[in-house]
């Protein structure tokens, strides 16, 4: 497939070029096709459209030809998932990629399962991984022995020397609570 060059801006260009390369079914289960759509997707995100980001790091999920580049588009759709709040796409993604690559828990999907087991709630889990970093770990093991609570809305939480306020309720009548500070809870 032959190119114009003229009257075209350069990212409609890149975007020809590549859609000729990814098309061309000479590419097609090479690992230089999966590299294409991962880095057309780093191009997408670059320009802010995210379903364009999804779609590509899906294209290049499909045609994977190494670990390494199935660890980096599951490990971008993670990341995408949890930057829109997809809790139960990511939950699903991280399922699927247990039970279909378990030797591929590297420590770029460490992170990503802390954030799963916070969005679920599941404090437990963030303590069994102990892979979060140190204050989310406090905050887990302090949280450990929680109960629910009736109060909605939580609007600001001070952490003192020793003890934790809580506030929460509209701008004209605000209800405190003042709890001790839990031992290990990060300031």
């Amino acid at each position: 497939m032959e190119l114009k060059l003229r009257g075209e801006s350069r990212p409609r260009l890149a975007a020809r070029a590549f859609a000729a390369f990814a098309e061309d079914l000479l590419h097609d289960g090479t690992t230089a096709l999966a590299q294409a759509w991962l880095a057309e997707a780093g191009r997408r995100r670059d320009d802010g459209a995210r379903d364009d980001v999804r779609a590509g790091l899906a294209a290049a999920y499909v045609h994977v030809q190494t670990p390494e580049q199935q660890l980096a588009a599951l490990s971008g759709l993670a990341r995408l998932f949890r930057d829109d709040h997809a809790w139960d796409s990511r939950a699903r993604l991280l399922d699927r990629l247990d039970r279909t690559s378990p030797d591929l828990a590297a420590p770029e999907i460490a992170p990503l399962r802390v954030d799963a087991a916070l969005a679920r709630r599941d404090l437990a889990a963030v303590r069994a991984l102990r892979s979060a970093d140190a204050p989310t770990l406090a905050v887990a093991d302090a949280l450990a022995g929680a109960t629910a609570t009736v109060h909605r809305d939580v609007s600001i939480v001070e952490v003192a020397d020793d003890h934790v306020l809580a506030r929460w309720g509209g701008s004209r009548r605000r209800t405190r609570c003042v709890a001790p500070r839990p031992r290990g809870a990060p300031r």
